[in-house]
């Protein structure tokens, strides 16, 4: 695989009581500019840090007007103070991939971009997160995907089952991950609200587009047939206006017809005819070990 290392090293500023001033009468309450920014904009605007990075003036350029600010540069000795916590963690940057377009499929259904805070540790992480059923998609999440994350990017994830529940979560905090990602248009923050879609540069291969159809289904999607019907029906659901479109353009492209979404607050369709559920199965598949074991199951009524 052909890949760069992304190895961040940037000036800092001191923070400005006109830099605090504009943050406070933006159009955007902190917590929505620490979201949409990757900045902890919190820490800032209340004093806890003192200086600024260069990139992370650049994130907020992009949603407040700093073009007049005239900040000091300030020298901090970062190695003597932290060591080897000095700069953030090397990752790989892939080049666009069939894999990466599964990751972003994956990520599209049950995973979630995301800069959040914990109140009262006072810490906080930016990061990704995949979330399952903890019986059903136990080896998908902690083999499958866990791998194509350290194929993709060089990074090991971690998981935790919910006390609380059945979940499962797959994670992996960097925030250096989540810039990444933003360039590969997956945007930080609540997926229904940012009305994601599939990124275009996916539509540009009809393999990237199996790829991530695939990633969709396998965690967005199920297997089960329709009643009155004795063979599996390929089901995907999705609450997102934009991802529920770019879904339906995708399966157009790749001439796989699939039924009127149906349903109220998460709309569903369904890939019912068995010449079209055929042929997913033979030019798309499952990653997720328990869907194909759903599938291969009942195939024989195909």
């Amino acid at each position: 695989m052909n890949f760069t290392m992304l190895y961040v090293m940037t000036k800092r500023y001191k923070i400005s009581n006109e830099l605090v001033e504009k943050i406070g009468n933006s159009s955007y309450s902190l917590t929505e500019l620490t979201k949409i920014s990757g900045v902890t904009v919190k820490q800032i605007f209340y004093g806890v840090v003192r200086s600024i990075s260069e990139l992370q003036l650049k994130e907020l350029s992009n949603f407040l007007d700093l073009n007049d600010l005239n900040l000091r540069e300030v020298k901090i000795y970062t190695a003597k103070n932290l060591g080897k916590y000095a700069y953030p963690k090397q990752i790989k940057v892939p080049q666009k991939s069939e894999k990466l377009a599964e990751f972003i499929g994956v990520m599209l259904g049950d995973g979630c971009v995301t800069n959040y805070e914990n109140k009262v540790k006072k810490q906080y992480f930016s990061g990704i997160r995949v979330t399952g059923n903890s019986k059903n998609d136990f080896y998908y999440l902690t083999e499958y995907v866990y791998n194509l994350i350290f194929d993709l990017f060089g990074v090991r994830a971690s998981y935790y089952i919910s006390k609380n529940s059945n979940a499962i979560n797959l994670y992996v905090n960097r925030i250096n991950l989540v810039k990444l990602l933003r360039s590969f248009g997956l945007n930080s923050g609540n997926k229904k609200k940012n009305n994601q879609k599939i990124p275009d540069w996916i539509f540009n291969d009809k393999n990237y587009l199996k790829a991530c159809v695939r990633g969709l289904i396998d965690t967005d999607g199920s297997v089960c047939p329709l009643t009155g019907r004795n063979y599996p029906c390929i089901w995907f659901k999705s609450a997102i206006p934009n991802l529920r479109d770019s879904f339906s353009e995708a399966m157009d492209i790749l001439d796989i017809k699939i039924n009127k979404w149906s349903g109220k607050d998460t709309p569903q369709t369904y890939i019912g005819r068995k010449d079209m559920v055929r042929k997913y199965y033979n030019n798309i598949g499952f990653s997720n070990k328990y869907h194909n074991d759903r599938f291969i199951a009942s195939f024989k009524n195909l």
